[in-house]
């Protein structure tokens, strides 16, 4: 189960980076760019923690 939350937990990093990206280089409107990005930013990092708890 650690392992299975690690890895989403690096998945919504990268996501999180993804809307960063979209954001600063893109003329993409995305509504409310924030709460997706923070959402996704700490969410990986519970997840991330969560795993390493676990171990």
């Amino acid at each position: 189960m650690a392992f299975r939350k690690s890895l989403i937990g690096a998945l919504l990093f990268i996501l999180s980076d993804s809307f960063i990206a979209m954001n600063k280089f893109t003329t993409i409107p995305i509504p409310w760019i924030g709460v997706w990005i923070m959402s996704t930013y700490y969410a990986a990092q519970f997840l991330i923690y969560e795993s390493m708890a676990e171990n």
